[in-house]
């Protein structure tokens, strides 16, 4: 058990110094793509964060992908329309129980 959690932990460093190093390289060009998109600079900006913070637990449990920049664009991009979609959806409304009037 004490060899799983060493290795658990080399992989959470490394996971960790590939996030910082992507977020160094790459998170102003993650950032325009993202704003392409989404035309809105707080939704592009919320959706490249939780990009890094998700890639942060993924890479600890998968490894660093080949390309962190495509896969943080990638996820940041959907984390994007998926909030764009939700905001568009007309709120979950009960059915109708409209009654006429009665005289």
């Amino acid at each position: 058990m004490a060899h799983r959690r060493a290795v658990s932990k080399a992989s959470d460093s490394v996971a960790a110094a590939a996030v910082a190093e992507a977020h160094r390289r790459e998170w102003g060009y993650i950032l325009a793509a993202t704003v392409r998109i989404t035309r809105d600079l707080d939704l592009a900006e919320e959706a490249v964060q939780d990009a890094y913070a998700r890639a942060l637990q993924h890479w600890t449990e998968a490894g660093v992908p080949d390309h962190p920049g495509a896969w943080l664009t990638t996820v940041a991009r959907r984390i994007a329309l998926d909030a764009m979609r939700r905001d568009a959806a007309p709120a979950a409304t009960p059915h109708c129980r409209w009654k006429p009037e009665s005289r």
